[in-house]
């Protein structure tokens, strides 16, 4: 352990650490250099810019290491023939020891220290495996198999034995039985069904390893009922129903013959992408851990590859990538090896697995790739940059184009991120530039800060005596947690058609200021939002500020909403202003909809309708049937297409007199 330290060269851990690495040297083969400097390099919990500092320390370790050993054999070599061959490091049960080799002696019966079979098996490489080596690696995938078909879930169901004690329903049992326990209920996790997507490369560089890569299929196919199973060569085939238990021969004389170029050349990039395009929306989910199984060798384009493995990480669980080959990489032979160095380029650590060589490692990594327990990311990777100023968050965006998105307070895109409805390389959070948080009026318009917050418009005196339909709309936004960190302009340029404030800011008139590398620039809301989550912002801009014309004289507005419970998007919605002539009749008119189309409606029909006329009971019913009749949502689990559309009428109705009120007109 004397690199651990490594203060000469920089390189500083913690007792703590140092006593987790002297552990982990007692699971690995202190023989073998490449696993004792990656199993000290992971406990000592080196980081990456202290790489380089650790690897030269290593190398001073182990050939200082290599000297002392030489020294000390030639110093304490017996003078008589020792027939049990060098010394060398074994375990006691307690500690590493150099010690006489066991060669030459029968191995006892039983289990041993330090010598597993199934040990040696997961690190021999697939080109060293005998026959008899491969049937025990099917056994031991066998068993690993099994793992992934028992994965447990978090919901627990009752079990007669087994689990843990189920207190509420011994309790409902003992109410029959007087108040005695006569037995106590038990419960255990629920079995999990395993999402699972194979697609392996029957190229011919692949030949060597089909007996073991039929094998897994067979066993995938049998264990998991919801896998699907794919080959590429030049081209993608799907073999799922092809898939069934039974013998190897069979089954690859059937693959042989309906799979196009087997044993032939590949196309890696071109496979996934077809993949990606075809089939990837139907069987890749949040929870779906997508399993692909190649030698990387392929002469195609590079950049056909990273975009479609970058669209399989944005939509998947985790991607394992099994390279039976990955031992014979090497430097002599880089344009075969393009197609795996582009992926080595895209992909994330946290979500990624790279097996080693070995079959049977192969196994054990997809059965722990696809466990429930870990700590990888629910959203896709992306690279977080808090900016401090206008300047640097436009130079970001001009920097990442549209690879990049604005996170304003990130309580309607980090919901889409986490649920891989959207997948960004960049996250730019402009909360901390100063300047953008603000509510005042100046040049007779109402001003407000990009980032200014929705409890801030629920707290403030300004917007609560003048612009009551803002406080409406604020006020029944998600609920409170909620409204703490969620700002107006993430609201608009969210481009939500569910989302509250475009309709309020339809019927008042408003318009935002976008920020660019160009300078600022206004544009009406009318002509805000384009198509559903598309507004008229460039890649390049960022909205700053909302900008809502002062209320005239006897002006009123009202926000109505109804949603299945607290914090739910709007069934249905409606924003209503009204402005009164001297003669009390409709002299401007604002009805706006919410959730009733691909973007927010702004009901011009109904309008026209309204202004110029006496707002009696009959006038307000019509314009709340002609609004109602302009929206066209879509149906779901908060109602059907008629009902929606009766609500838009009652609430156009309803909020029309609650904004005439506030207008004096009553």
């Amino acid at each position: 352990m004397c690199i651990s330290s490594g203060s000469p060269l920089g390189v500083s851990v913690s007792i703590k650490d140092e006593l987790d690495a002297a552990a982990a040297l007692t699971l690995v083969d202190l023989l073998d250099r490449t696993e004792v400097h990656d199993a000290l390099r992971t406990a000592l919990k080196i980081r990456r810019g202290d790489w380089a500092a650790f690897d030269e320390a290593f190398v001073r370790y182990w050939e200082q290491r290599g000297e002392v050993r030489e020294e000390s054999a030639k110093r304490d070599s017996p003078r008589v023939t020792d027939r049990r061959g060098p010394p060398r490091w074994q375990w006691d049960g307690r500690s590493v020891r150099l010690g006489p080799s066991s060669e030459g002696r029968e191995r006892p019966e039983g289990d041993t220290p330090g010598y597993s079979p199934d040990r040696l098996l997961r690190r021999k490489p697939f080109e060293e495996c005998s026959p008899d080596d491969l049937a025990s690696m099917e056994r031991l995938l066998a068993k690993a198999m099994a793992r992934l078909a028992t994965r447990r879930s978090r919901r627990y169901v009752p079990v007669r034995r087994g689990g843990k004690a189920d207190l509420r329903r011994s309790f409902r049992r003992a109410i029959g039985s007087g108040g005695e326990f006569l037995a106590l209920a038990r419960r255990n996790r629920a079995l999990k069904d395993l999402d699972l997507v194979v697609l392996c490369d029957t190229s011919g560089s692949m030949d060597p390893h089909t007996r073991f890569l039929l094998t897994f299929l067979l066993a995938v196919r049998h264990l998991a009922r919801r896998a699907d199973v794919f080959v590429f060569n030049t081209a993608l085939t799907r073999i799922t129903p092809w898939i069934a238990p039974g013998k190897i021969g069979p089954t690859l004389e059937r693959l042989a013959g309906g799979v196009p170029d087997w044993s032939g050349g590949t196309r890696i990039g071109e496979s996934l992408a077809e993949f990606v395009s075809t089939y990837q929306n139907q069987l890749v989910a949040t929870k779906t851990v997508v399993v692909i199984v190649s030698d990387g060798l392929d002469t195609g384009d590079a950049e056909v590859l990273r975009r479609a493995m970058r669209a399989i990480h944005g939509r998947a669980r985790k991607v394992i990538w099994l390279n039976p080959c990955r031992s014979s990489i090497t430097s002599s032979r880089p344009t075969r090896w393009k197609p795996w160095s582009a992926y080595c380029l895209c992909w994330r650590p946290e979500r990624t697995r790279f097996p080693a060589h070995s079959p049977s490692r192969a196994c054990h990594a997809v059965a722990a790739g696809s466990s429930s327990e870990g700590g990888s990311m629910i959203p896709a990777p992306f690279d977080y940059h808090a900016p401090e100023s206008m300047a640097d968050a436009l130079e970001l965006l001009e920097r990442y184009g549209e690879s990049a998105k604005i996170l304003s307070g990130g309580q309607s895109l980090l919901p889409l991120l986490k649920l891989r409805f959207g997948m960004v390389d960049h996250l730019i959070d402009i909360g901390r530039i100063p300047g953008l948080e603000y509510i005042h009026e100046s040049d007779g318009q109402l001003r407000i800060g990009g980032v200014t917050r929705e409890s801030a418009l629920e707290r403030s005196e300004l917007i609560r005596t003048k612009y009551p339909i803002l406080l409406d709309t604020a006020s029944v936004i998600a609920d409170p947690l909620v409204r703490n960190r969620a700002t107006v302009g993430g609201n608009l340029a969210h481009g939500d058609p569910a989302n509250d404030h475009p309709a309020t800011m339809l019927v008042l008139g408003a318009e935002v200021t976008a920020t660019g590398p160009k300078g600022q620039r206004t544009i009406p809301v009318e002509e805000f939002f384009a198509d559903l989550f598309t507004t008229a912002l460039a890649p390049d801009e960022i909205l700053t500020e909302i900008r809502v014309p002062v209320p005239a004289a006897r002006s009123g507005g009202a926000y109505l909403k109804l949603e299945r419970k607290v914090g739910d998007y709007a069934a249905a919605a409606a924003a209503v202003s009204i402005t009164l002539g001297e003669d009390g009749s409709v002299a401007r008119a604002g009805i706006g909809l919410t959730n009733a189309g691909p973007t927010p409606v702004k009901a011009v029909e109904a309008e026209g309708f309204l202004t110029g006329k006496q707002p009696d009971d009959a006038v307000l019913h019509e314009a709340g049937r002609i609004a109602g009749a302009a929206a066209s949502p879509s149906p779901d689990h908060r109602g059907s297409v008629e009902y929606k559309r009766e609500m838009a009428r009652v609430l156009v109705t309803r909020a029309a007199r609650k904004a005439l009120d506030r207008a004096g007109g009553r």
